[in-house]
Parts: C-alpha cells; sequence; structure tokens
C-alpha cells in the first residue's frame, strides 16, 4: 500500500510522494491494528495506537539508516 503513491510519483512533486506515502503508511498500520484489535477482541484503540506506533518507530528507523548509508555512499 505505501508504495502506491510512487505510480503517481511522475504527476507529483518529490514532497508530496513521500507525504502521501507516508499517510498511506499510517492508513496501513492503522488498519492492522484494527484486524488485531479484532482477533484478539481488545478494545480497538489501543492496539491500533500500539501498531500505529511501533510501525512508526519502524518506518523512522528505516529513513535514517537510509539517510546514514546514503552519507556513506555519497549518492
Amino acid at each position: 500500500m505505501p508504495i502506491i503513491p510512487l505510480l503517481f510519483s511522475a504527476y507529483l512533486s518529490a514532497f508530496q510522494t513521500f507525504a502521501l506515502s507516508g499517510v498511506a503508511t499510517a492508513l496501513t498500520f492503522i488498519g492492522i491494528g484494527v484486524i488485531k484489535a479484532r482477533v484478539t477482541h481488545k478494545p480497538t484503540p489501543r492496539p491500533v495506537v500500539e501498531t500505529l506506533f511501533i510501525g512508526g518507530c519502524a518506518a523512522l528507523l528505516a529513513f535514517v539508516a537510509g539517510v546514514v548509508l546514503k552519507g556513506f555512499v555519497g549518492i
């Protein structure tokens, strides 16, 4: 889901594509949290917030790793 905005990158700026991909990622994590709440029979808000937080941290860590590696490679 988060890579779908890349299909429209010819029509969007790099910032718009990145922002749209971030929103798509957040919506995906929210959807996973809702499914998690239904499977575990827990009230919806907690699993959604947990999944969004953990997924967001993982996405941020991946972004930072990419920036650091870009510095080493020099691209």
